[in-house]
């Protein structure tokens, strides 16, 4: 309670891109971070007494060092379509392997994990008609 969250999580943020640089350059040839960015449903966040909604948040896990590396809100009335570059805007993905579930296979977000030196894997469903 006594923590400001919003310098707590610029110190985080900090942390875990020092992190992520230190070990992508040990041997960038062979060892790729592998990050895992999913949504989820926070249990027991719906208020139907307050008129509240589950609270909805898009995280990003580093398979490495077995940690999230950052969390952002998904906004209401929104979907992870939109929070994701948002997040991906503040990691550091620079020689890392990004994956997504097919919520997220969107050209905009694999250009952002291009344009910011990283590669993705994007699971692909049948409603994709062409590209599956």
């Amino acid at each position: 309670m006594l923590i400001r969250s919003r310098v707590f999580e610029r110190c985080f943020r900090v942390w875990t891109a020092e992190l992520s640089q230190g070990l992508n350059a040990v041997n960038p040839s062979t060892e790729r971070e592998l990050i895992a960015i999913d949504g989820k449903s926070i249990c027991n966040s719906t208020s139907k007494h307050h008129g509240l909604g589950a609270l909805h948040r898009v995280s990003a896990w580093s398979g490495r060092n077995q940690l999230v590396l950052g969390q952002q809100k998904v906004a209401d009335k929104s979907n992870e379509i939109a929070t994701i570059p948002e997040l991906l805007s503040v990691l550091n993905i620079k020689g890392a392997v990004v994956s997504i579930d097919a919520m997220g296979t969107q050209k905009s977000i694999a250009e952002k994990i291009i344009d910011n030196k990283g590669e993705h894997i994007l699971a692909l469903m049948q409603n994709y008609e062409t590209l599956y």
